[in-house]
């Protein structure tokens, strides 16, 4: 079968690439539309107090292991080690707050019931 001029592709003339439409395709997934924009405030940040007495924070979701020797160990993902005055059951308290309000999702105003 033969592909007359009319209806060859890409029209003659064009460079064939695709040209840039910054306007958006399709609408957001479904599991987008419903989601709260909730503000970034850093629930996942712990705070400690450093041998010093400065404060340090770390992330919770980086702790991998807490220690208690003459003071509290905190060793993160990567290996590093934290040495605090902090006693560990703080810690640890702390990051089950933190896993706590993660379990439980976004709380829900008396406006959206």
């Amino acid at each position: 079968m033969r592909i007359g001029a009319d209806q060859r592709y890409p029209p003659p003339g064009t460079s064939g690439h695709a040209v840039y439409d910054p306007r958006p395709v399709g609408r957001p997934s479904p599991s987008r539309q419903n989601r709260p924009n909730l503000p970034r405030t850093g629930t996942s940040l712990i705070y400690v107090t450093r041998l010093d007495g400065s404060q340090l924070v770390v992330n919770a979701d980086l702790i991998e292991t807490v220690e208690h020797t003459a003071d509290t160990v905190i060793t993160l993902l990567d290996g590093k080690k934290l040495v605090v005055k902090t006693p560990v059951q703080d810690v640890v308290d702390a990051v089950m707050v933190y896993r706590q309000a993660i379990a439980r999702g976004p709380l829900r105003t008396s406006a959206e019931s």
